[in-house]
């Protein structure tokens, strides 16, 4: 896809013109607009959180990219820093060795370096969030359940090897190495008879807890009393039966919701497999949603299984990434695609501004660990990356850095704009459907690709 391009430089007395200075190249044409940013030592950071917070307003229309900026002083750079020119004109910090961007970012230039190298802080190379998959057994069958690609593939009758003192030594481990977040899902988590003594034990050690539940078993206010003790964010499933059955599972959900508002949750998130039948009516759909009021609702593209490997298709992907921006515009909100999808399957502006990107699976900003007492990349990914009470051994091994080094990328993404963000779709759907983490998603156009 070919597209009109422009650079432009960026001075201190233009701080408070980058919307103007932005939006004439808009009026233009331009359709990849590439800022550089000249010697403004006093603007410097001005600017940068003047172009951070821009990018957002022109979605749509424009892909911004800011040259030859360290990659640590721009919230969310991937796919919006990038650097050009000649390496040895760049250096780094002795702290950068230590940064998850190390191997994408060049540093800051040399010349630079009297008004750079203060703004330096190393983005800490740990993971995000642990996931404990604390409860094998489930009281849904759900068809699209992740776990039947992992431990459940031959059901839920395992033994869970993820003894109450095991937990508490990964917890352990989660708050040595620097993790922030662990997260109890299952199965559903909520049928494990000490969940409220394991959820004491990491409140006590000061870490952000989530949960992942169906929610069928918060039946009464002393449950969800307990659940808003305890659990900082919460994700439940709301599925188009929900809406369109209106079955007794569906009561027991809104009824749920009701009694954790009532006991002041926190964070209440809701998350919809995007199946044939919600995208046909998603705008009804969104409605129930909304008259739900929670704070957050996600969206996931059906992943392609080794029993459904063409479970999703690029005509699902417009439907679904025209009916989000329709909704988006309609209600002012900004409800995402949460799980990978590739820019190109449609087309790369509409599809990049209702999608996250790929970050939050594959292993590449969190992983999981399952009742066998597996740690792998995420939940239905078979790959055992090591021992669960040393975490940064499995956050270290060699297949999760080849992930997120992107060493996985088909050939077919290297020149890619958005590969950084992107991360060529879902790897797990691309071995699966044609054999290799580092083959194409099925879903991959490569004739909507927008070169570098």
């Amino acid at each position: 896809m070919k597209l009109k391009k422009k650079t432009i430089l960026i001075k201190k007395e233009d701080v408070l013109n980058i919307f103007k200075i932005i939006q004439k190249e808009i009026v233009g044409g331009v359709k990849i607009l590439t800022v550089e940013i000249g010697d403004c030592e006093e603007s410097f950071s001005e600017i940068l959180k003047s172009l951070s917070g821009k990018r957002y307003h022109f979605y749509d229309e424009l892909i911004l990219r800011i040259k030859n900026v360290p990659y640590c002083l721009f919230k969310q750079p991937e796919g919006i820093v990038f650097f050009e020119g000649n390496k040895a004109d760049f250096k780094k910090s002795s702290e950068c060795e230590h940064c998850k961007y190390n191997n994408f970012c060049w540093g800051y230039k040399k010349k630079d370096i009297k008004y750079i190298k203060k703004h330096i802080k190393a983005i800490p190379n740990v993971p995000r969030e642990v996931m404990i998959e604390i409860e094998e057994k489930c009281n849904l069958d759900c068809e699209f359940c992740f776990n039947k690609n992992s431990f459940a593939e031959k059901g839920r009758e395992i033994e869970n090897k993820l003894s109450n003192e095991y937990i508490k030594k990964i917890i352990d481990n989660a708050k040595e190495s620097n993790v922030k977040v662990i997260r109890f899902t299952g199965g559903e988590p909520l049928l494990r008879d000490d969940i409220w003594d394991l959820a004491k034990y990491v409140k006590e050690r000061d870490l952000e807890l989530r949960l992942n539940t169906n929610t069928l078993l918060i039946d009464n206010i002393n449950i969800a009393k307990r659940v808003t003790e305890y659990f900082d964010n919460i994700l439940m499933p709301i599925h188009y039966s929900d809406f369109s059955a209106k079955n007794k599972t569906a009561h027991k959900k809104i009824k749920a919701i009701y009694l954790l508002r009532k006991a002041g949750i926190k964070i209440l998130r809701s998350g919809t497999v995007a199946t044939e039948e919600l995208m046909k009516n998603i705008t009804n759909f969104h409605e129930f949603v909304d008259s739900l009021s929670f704070d957050k609702w996600e969206l996931y593209r059906m992943i392609a299984t080794p029993g459904n490997k063409n479970s999703f298709s690029r005509e699902n992907v417009k439907m679904l990434v025209d009916g989000l921006i329709s909704i988006n515009k309609k209600t002012k909100n900004n409800y995402n695609i949460v799980n990978a999808i590739p820019f190109c399957s449609y087309d790369p502006f509409k599809v990049r501004s209702v999608s996250i990107g790929a970050e939050a699976v594959d292993g590449h900003e969190r992983f999981a660990v399952d009742p066998r007492g597996f740690a792998k990349p995420l939940y239905y990914i078979r790959e055992n990356i090591g021992d669960p009470l040393d975490l940064m051994s499995c956050w270290n091994n060699i297949f999760m850095k080849k992930m997120r080094n992107l060493d996985f990328l088909p050939k077919e993404c290297i020149n890619c704009i958005f590969k950084e963000k992107c991360m060529g779709g879902c790897r797990f759907s691309a071995k699966t459907t044609n054999g290799s983490y580092s083959a194409c998603d099925p879903l991959m156009n490569v004739k909507n690709k927008i070169i570098s």
